[in-house]
């Protein structure tokens, strides 16, 4: 059954034209009306510079008079002052026009850096909605890239049928269909996914190594790959010939040639370009990408990444890219400053955290206790069991998988994550550093520190391999020494230095007494 509807979005290309001249004067005045508000920080000059025949319907060209003549004036600009210029003036603006923009006045006695800060984030928003305008303008605009403004804008409030609904007993009924697993038990093709760390981490090689590995089929990070994927990867931050010396590093490291990738991987070299969503859509379709991989997500963000309300057109088009496309969408993000360790996952990345909660997967990295050439790297999967956290290193131009315990280095330089796991957890590492051999116990402890765990948290741990049995230990009497190791090798260390106690009995020269005369 068909619904009713007050506006549908338009589909022809003339109602796309008419579609795009009616956004641009809703666009346009709303646009007027924000600039009132923050008129006290310099977005009058901006309105006094368009014509005002510029303004598409009648309210905003006698606004926009009635604001240039009293800036032609010096005069104080709000609402109340602007109806009384077009009073005064006789352009036709009612009181009932006026009261109903009143919700968009401010103070314009600004004295707060915040309310400052707010009234330009207002500005900002109405120059981007200016701009919006000026391209739905445009004859010469394609339909499709039309069609993703109009969206991008979200200028249809429509009456939408009632959403699509399911019967719960035919799910009971029937199987699920399967997933299309991009990282098995990770990512899911139609899934968003976000990267998110802090600088010198590396995150561009971490995307870079991510669609080589992808498009070789070849396991990243020890997340299984379960078959070769059409990767896009679009950089915007980079200049072309820096990522391309990157790529050829990563794939010389991983062992990966052309023909190991065939045409399945392809690269936007987007920085200095107003690359747009249209336009990688475009592309995607193009080449049939099973996974887009964005670096970095903030050129993309059309405002200020800590408002809400300027990140949810981003988020939006993502998911239309997700959809009409059907690949995976992985971004890359960048931490606030400060300490990132500190922060529970959710909370990670700049700006508001509805950037990396409405995502299917997020992949932190954080900088390691260890060294700067190593991160630990985390992940939490909204449709999949949580995964252990792993430490990963920079080795010869490309991330490998390292043994070492994921400890995240602390504002303090401390071991964060060493504080708060438990000592089992660190046995192993005691078996790596003796390394089936007998050392000193302060040798062991030298070793463990350097491993990220304090001094006493070391002998504790040495303590707690001696009560398990996993180690034993030898208290040597002269010269005073007590070391430790596996069994067999405390066993081997004390032979030997019976032994060699045994050799230096046998060659000491007996002393003989002199008979005396």
């Amino acid at each position: 059954m068909a619904c009713a509807v007050e506006r549908r979005a338009p589909r022809t290309p003339e109602e796309l034209q008419g579609a795009a001249a009616q956004a641009a004067r809703e666009l346009l005045s709303r646009s007027l009306l924000e600039t009132i508000a923050s008129a006290r920080i310099g977005a009058l000059e901006a309105v006094v510079a368009l014509d005002c025949e510029a303004w598409p319907d009648v309210l905003s060209r006698n606004v926009a008079e009635a604001i240039r003549s009293l800036h032609a004036r010096g005069a104080a600009v709000d609402l109340a002052a602007v109806y009384e210029e077009a009073q005064q003036r006789g352009l036709p603006i009612s009181g009932s026009e006026i009261s109903a923009l009143s919700d968009l006045s401010v103070d314009h006695h600004i004295g707060s850096v915040e309310s400052r800060l707010q009234a330009i984030e207002r500005w900002d928003r109405c120059q981007r909605r200016l701009r919006i305008a000026e391209a739905l303008r445009d004859p010469d605009l394609a339909e499709e890239d039309l069609r993703h403004v109009i969206a991008d804008a979200g200028l249809f409030a429509e009456n939408r049928c009632p959403a699509p609904t399911v019967n719960a007993a035919v799910w009971l009924a029937t199987e699920p269909t399967p997933s299309e697993r991009v990282l098995d038990g990770l990512l899911d093709a139609g899934d968003k996914g976000i990267v998110v760390g802090g600088p010198k981490l590396r995150k561009t090689y971490f995307a870079v190594q991510a669609g080589l590995s992808l498009a070789a089929g070849r396991d990243f990070l020890g997340w299984i790959t379960p078959k070769p994927r059409r990767v896009l990867i679009v950089q915007l931050e980079v200049k072309e010939n820096h990522f391309h010396r990157r790529l050829k590093r990563v794939a010389s490291a991983l062992n990966i040639e052309p023909w190991k990738i065939g045409d399945r991987l392809h690269v936007i070299n987007g920085r200095g370009a107003e690359i747009n969503f249209a336009e990688i859509t475009a592309a995607a379709k193009q080449h049939k990408s099973e996974v887009i991989i964005i670096d970095p997500l903030y050129k993309l963000v059309q405002g200020d990444e800590n408002a809400a309300v300027d990140v949810k057109p981003t988020l939006a088009a993502f998911d239309r890219l997700a959809e009409e496309t059907g690949a995976a969408v992985i971004y890359i993000h960048h931490d606030p400053k400060g300490h990132a360790g500190s922060r529970n996952i959710r909370d990670r990345g700049a700006g508001t955290n509805t950037l990396v909660r409405d995502c299917d997967l997020l992949i932190t990295l954080t900088e390691h206790q260890r060294s700067p050439d190593m991160a630990v790297v985390a992940t939490l999967s909204r449709n999949y069991p949580p995964k252990p956290e792993m430490s990963v290193r920079w080795d010869s131009g490309a991330f490998v998988v390292d043994d070492t315990p994921p400890v995240v280095a602390s504002k303090s330089g401390g071991a964060q994550g060493v504080a708060k796991a438990s000592l089992e957890s660190f046995l192993p590492d005691l078996r790596a550093v003796l390394n089936d051999s007998a050392v000193q116990k302060g040798v062991a402890v030298d070793r463990l520190r350097q491993r990220g765990l304090t001094k006493d948290r070391s002998l504790a741990l040495i303590s707690l391999g001696l009560e398990s049995g996993e180690i034993c230990a030898w208290d040597k009497c002269y010269p005073r020494a007590v070391w430790v190791g596996s069994g067999a090798a405390i066993e081997a260390k004390i032979a030997a230095e019976e032994a060699l106690s045994a050799d230096d009995a046998v060659s000491q020269p007996v002393k003989q007494e002199v008979p005396k005369s």
